[in-house]
């Protein structure tokens, strides 16, 4: 990884002439809020003096080269912040702190929804990036269950995935930069083959809100967007580094990128490396936790012609030795890791600019992901179990950004994606040394054409917003003949291929159609209050795990069914938004009816018993969630939340499984001038009450955790923060009903200590 990182410094140094690095001054600072003490970005800063431009990055740094030596007088401007003017040398090393205008934070546009106006809605989460460092969150799911609506699901300390509103994995479209992550669900990997220190930021859309994501969006949108380069008037040279420390697994990791932009040209290069041992409990250790991983990341861009632009990257991302101590798929004596998971992203991006004064940009996407999973299951001293799959997904996509008439923004697309299956299982008996070769999923795909278009009309400026987004998809499965075995291998390493095997899934090929859209109005009713309501509806075809999965590793055995109908969702999401100089709250209340809802129920599968998918008619899910936030004093900053989901088969009045009980959590955040800042918080579960046939629901919960975060420390141009914390303070034993709802995992990590310093220039 040194070579690696040598080479891109070697390389970006000779694009330039020597010239563009001579003796001259540079200018640059960090912006943070200064109230939460968070770097922000896209923050404007002119030099008057020199009318030149510059914007501050996801660390909230922003540079100027080659100024010449003196004194200059800068302003910073956002909407969503105070302007700030000051008179600065060039040998100064800035810290500027803006104050929010109304409430902390600055106003994002989501990408995900696809739109530009701040307020709507469609309910939505934004996370910096910065916040996983802060909080020494191991995954995208721990720091996106601190949120309201989303809850944690683990199968380990490594594997983790999220439900949104009661719903996961098939149900929830998980992205990173945008491209869908393909992959099964049965263990969780999909947001764990992230960089979680490579994030500008995570969006997540709650509920069936989305009409631009396509099938499979019932739950929401998970969409991780990767810090990427910037262009510059004047050639530049930054970087960023980290290391972090864990306790309660022993886990470290370090990070490292650089990145270089001019007029016409960008690059970053980013590479982080992780090990962890067995993750510890009030109880013990959990035996077969630990896991190792490391990700290289490349992103380059170029201006060409009329200010079109070229935009290239990749991502590759790899655990090995990689434990998977807690699913219900193998027996409590048997244990399994994973060998190797690993992502790789190949994405190319072209944008057209400044088409019209009505068509204000045409993007073309295309990508090739590829996560490829290999497991081994020693069930016993003499068996084991080695499964291994390719999930490729090829994507193209245009899209346009469309100025119909004043007040409207449209966006409009079309989309083609594809996702093929090849997967294999080997099955060692080394008591008689013989190997037999068999096919858990048959090779398959996944093909879907759609259209898609969203349009934000600003009824009445800064008052009502009226969103109307729409989405068909055209869908075909496929799948090859599958048999039983597929071959056989005796103890003299001879192969031989039966030629009487039972058949598990015969050859077949469908069609079917996915459409999704919603309707909301986002209205000020006063000059601080807003309220919305957003109605939805969307359709979801059953994906390939689910049509034909046949999983057996000596414990349950799960089994698909190729004959499911697609899923049908109508819902009505209700919000109102509180905001004044000293107190922000937010309220949603949503319901949610189902139909044809793909569920597992305990039937039979070749004469054994097996939890079998279905369609099980008729189910809603209804819930509310609440957040509060409010400056008790001068730099001190309390915030609470508050959520609660409940699901039923409304045909048989069963509890659906798998949803999440009412979760609380309060915070206090103070921030002591230029000392920094100090945080605690108080989080809990209650019992769930609501338990499906089957689940064992644990006690509820209280925990409490605290830390603190340094503000940048200047030296020399180069920013230095540290952060402390701790997890779980009074190391309490406790049980996360989802996890052991999942399988044989009890115990959630027990206190652990982190650290994490990081230097940026």
């Amino acid at each position: 990884m040194q070579k690696i990182f040598l080479s891109v410094i070697g390389i970006i140094i000779s694009i330039y002439p020597t010239s563009s690095f001579s003796k001259t001054t540079d200018l640059k600072g960090k912006i943070m809020d200064a109230e939460t003490g968070l770097p922000l970005k896209n923050i404007h800063v002119l030099i008057h003096e020199l009318q030149r431009e510059a914007i501050s990055d996801s660390g909230g740094f922003f540079s100027f080269t080659s100024v010449e030596a003196g004194t200059y007088h800068l302003s910073f401007a956002n909407p969503a912040y105070a302007r700030y003017e000051k008179e600065v040398r060039t040998d100064d090393t800035l810290i500027i702190r803006l104050d929010p205008v109304v409430f902390h934070g600055p106003e994002v546009i989501v990408t995900s929804t696809k739109g530009e106006v701040p307020s709507s809605p469609v309910p939505t989460i934004v996370v910096d990036g910065m916040m996983l460092p802060q909080t020494g969150a191991p995954t995208v799911s721990d720091i996106l269950s601190q949120q309201p609506g989303v809850a944690l699901v683990r199968d380990g300390m490594w594997e983790t995935d999220v439900s949104i509103r009661g719903m996961t994995r098939n149900n929830v479209v998980m992205m990173v930069d945008n491209t869908r992550l393909e992959t099964a669900n049965d263990i969780a990997t999909a947001l764990s083959l992230i960089n979680p220190f490579d994030l500008d930021r995570i969006e997540v859309i709650k509920g069936a809100n989305s009409a631009l994501a396509g099938t499979g969006a019932f739950g929401g949108v998970v969409n991780c967007i990767s810090k990427s380069p910037s262009y510059s008037d004047q050639p530049r040279f930054d970087g960023e580094s980290l290391i972090q420390y864990e306790s309660v697994n022993h886990s470290s990791a370090e990070y490292l990128a650089l990145e270089s932009g001019s007029e016409n040209f960008k690059l970053r290069g980013s590479g982080e490396y992780r090990k962890a041992g067995n993750y510890e409990t009030p109880l013990g250790d959990v035996p077969n936790s630990q896991y190792n991983d490391f990700g290289l990341t490349g992103d380059a861009g170029i201006k060409l012609f009329n200010n079109h632009s070229l935009d290239l990257t990749y991502q590759r991302f790899q655990a090995e030795d990689t434990g998977i101590p807690g699913d219900s798929l193998f027996t409590q004596t048997a244990s399994a890791k994973y060998t190797l998971a690993r992502r790789e992203l190949y994405k190319l991006e072209y944008s057209i600019p400044d088409i019209s004064d009505a068509f204000p940009v045409l993007i073309l996407r295309a990508s090739r992901q590829i996560i490829e999973r290999h497991v081994q299951v020693i069930q016993t001293p003499t068996l084991t179990l080695t499964p291994h799959a390719i999930h490729g997904t090829d994507m193209f996509q245009i899209e346009g950004s469309i100025v119909p008439a004043t007040g409207h923004f449209l966006t409009a697309g079309v989309e083609v994606w594809q996702r093929t299956l090849d997967s294999k299982r080997e099955r060692y008996n080394y008591s008689n040394n013989t190997v037999i070769q068999d096919v858990p999923l048959p090779n398959s795909s996944f093909g879907s054409a759609g259209i898609y278009a969203q349009d934000e009309w600003q009824l009445i400026p800064q008052a009502t917003i009226v969103v109307l987004g729409g989405r068909c998809d055209f869908i075909r499965v496929h799948n090859d003949l599958t048999v039983d075995t597929v071959w056989i291998q005796n103890s003299s390493g001879q192969k031989t291929f039966p030629q009487d095997e039972n058949v598990l899934w015969p050859e077949n090929t469908s069609s079917s159609a996915s459409w999704s859209a919603n309707l909301g109005i986002d209205q000020k009713i006063y000059e601080s209050l807003n309220g919305s309501v957003l109605l939805s509806t969307a359709f979801r075809s059953p994906s390939l795990e689910e049509r034909y999965q046949y999983l057996n590793f000596g414990g349950s055995i799960h089994v698909g069914n190729p004959d499911l109908q697609p899923e049908q969702s109508v819902s009505i999401n209700c919000g109102l938004e509180w905001r004044t100089l000293l107190l922000r709250l937010d309220g949603d209340v949503y319901y949610n009816s189902l139909r044809d809802l793909v569920s597992e129920v305990l039937g039979t599968f070749e004469g054994n018993p097996a939890y079998v998918k279905i369609n099980i008619g008729q189910a809603r899910m209804y819930g509310y969630e609440l957040s509060a936030e409010t400056d008790a004093a001068s730099h001190l900053i309390f915030g609470a939340t508050l959520s609660y989901v409940r699901g039923e088969n409304t045909k048989s009045h069963a509890n659906l499984p798998q949803i999440p009980p009412l979760h609380a959590a309060f915070s206090a955040n103070y921030m002591f001038g230029n000392l920094g800042t100090i945080d605690a918080q108080l989080e809990g579960d209650a019992r769930q009450d609501f338990s499906a046939v089957g689940e064992n629901p644990p006690a509820g919960y209280i925990l409490i955790d605290a830390g603190y975060r340094s503000v940048p420390v200047a030296f020399s141009g180069i920013f230095i923060t540290l952060n402390l914390g701790v997890h779980n303070l009074f190391n309490r034993a406790y049980m996360n009903f989802l996890s052991t709802a999942r399988g044989e995992i009890k115990y959630e990590p027990g206190r652990n200590i982190f650290a994490t310093a990081s230097v940026q220039w």
